[in-house]
């Protein structure tokens, strides 16, 4: 009487529902079941991050429903100079700068990123004065550093004798 219909399995099938009478009257529907499940959001995290030239960070992307049948998606970045990303998400980066890294659905090309900010390292060495035998040695060298470390001196000499030797973080 009202024309109720029940799924059972995916496919396209006709419905037709006649008069009780004799005037022949009639309609048709045409209805599709499909129960694949296509992602309705995507999300990657961190939504941002900060890191140097040359270190990596792991970026996820969560698709949504859970039920979805292709969770799969494609990854690129806005800028691959400043930070590259790989199929798998890992971020690395290169030069200093900003640029957002893009998860992509396959199916139906929903759109997600994070914000990455690549800062430039920085190395300072500090008052290194002329050095005179028994008069001023020995020496620390000072120093300052972004991201901080420890860094490994090289000493050449200019020229003279060989008179210098290394101690500590060499």
């Amino acid at each position: 009487q009202y024309g109720k219909v029940t799924s059972v399995s995916d496919g396209t099938c006709t419905i037709t529902a006649r008069s009780n009478d004799i005037s022949g009257v009639y309609g048709t529907a045409t209805i599709t079941v499909n129960s694949y499940i296509y992602p309705s959001s995507v999300s990657v995290t961190p939504s941002s991050y900060e890191l140097y030239s040359g270190e990596k960070v792991q970026l996820t992307a969560t698709v949504l429903p859970q039920s979805a049948n292709n969770k799969s998606v494609t990854w690129s970045s806005s800028n691959s100079t400043i930070a590259s990303v790989n199929s798998s998400g890992n971020v690395t980066a290169h030069s200093p700068g900003e640029c957002r890294i893009y998860a992509v659905t396959s199916d139906n090309h929903l759109s997600a990123s994070s914000a990455i900010k690549v800062k430039e390292r920085s190395f300072t060495l500090y008052d290194i004065p002329t050095l005179y035998p028994n008069y001023n040695s020995p020496f620390t060298i000072r120093h300052s550093a972004t991201p901080s470390g420890v860094p490994v001196y090289t000493l050449e000499k200019s020229s003279g004798e060989e008179c210098l030797s290394l101690s500590g973080n060499t």
